[in-house]
């Protein structure tokens, strides 16, 4: 067993509670079962994102923050429970994303237009460098991979931005009813329907997508923070895109951490 899959195993052994969301049998697995088939599943997914070029984080300690942000929807939180099943879900939706955009535009002007919103959206968000994109995946270096992978993950932002001002238009529009149906003297039960209906409706939306973004910011923070190591990888690499892309060693620098955002953003962008 080698020094990660010690790290691996110390961290995920010791749950607060024993997961069972994924079991399906009716009968309870045994509690090591349990283990090892988490344990399996963690290797299979972080071998997954290594050879796909994903970084991962060996350090659990000093990333607590993003650790927690990828294992929030685990029983076990931040001890350590689908750290690398969680990021391999998000990545992998980027890349069927990547797919989808390059699928749907089979023409170069029509994929130029594209990789041209793509550099006016970094502009617009004061992102630095340029992104130089491909309509064949595979000819991108990895540096450019992950500014494709920021783009992504910065429209999910936004859609939880989007959605966090709408429930604050409906929420002062109800307050606004609440404050007329008072002064016309209506009925209590009127009054009462606006304030559950309406008022507490839209102030639940209106936290619901801050606590979002909230989470999502950390995430934001880890990719901001990896991709000027993922640059130098690269030139070190003389910017050959079959090493720039992926990683080529299994001692890859971070990846412990944690999100399961729902990441079918850039929409805008990819269509």
């Amino acid at each position: 067993m080698d020094a990660l899959d010690e790290k691996l195993r110390n961290i995920a052994l010791e749950p607060a509670t024993e997961p069972t969301s994924r079991s399906s049998s009716a009968e309870t697995p045994h509690p090591e079962d349990l283990k090892e088939d988490y344990l399996r599943q963690e290797k299979e997914a972080r071998d997954a994102l290594i050879l796909d070029g994903f970084d991962i984080l060996e350090e659990p300690g000093q990333y607590a923050d993003i650790i927690s942000y990828w294992c929030r929807g685990w029983s076990g939180g931040a001890s350590g429970w689908g750290i690398f099943c969680d990021q391999f879900g998000v990545w992998k939706k980027f890349r069927e994303y990547q797919e989808a955009v390059r699928q749907s535009r089979t023409g170069s002007e029509d994929f130029a237009r594209y990789a041209q919103k793509a550099r006016d959206y970094r502009r617009k968000k004061g992102l630095k460098g340029d992104v130089k994109l491909h309509q064949d995946r595979k000819r991108q270096t990895r540096s450019d991979d992950w500014k494709e992978y920021q783009l992504y993950q910065l429209q999910t932002a936004d859609r939880f931005t989007s959605d966090m001002k709408y429930a604050e238009r409906r929420l002062e529009g109800s307050q606004k009813r609440l404050k007329a149906a008072v002064e016309k003297g209506q009925s209590e039960q009127s009054i009462e329907l606006i304030k559950e209906y309406g008022i507490a409706h839209w102030q639940g939306r209106r936290g619901t997508a801050r606590r979002q973004l909230e989470k999502h910011e950390v995430l934001l923070k880890w990719i901001d923070q990896q991709l000027p190591v993922i640059a130098s990888e690269c030139s070190s690499s003389d910017q050959r895109p079959e090493i720039c892309h992926r990683s080529d060693s299994t001692e890859a620098k971070a990846v412990t951490e944690a999100p399961q955002v729902e990441s079918e953003a850039a929409r805008s962008l990819g269509h």
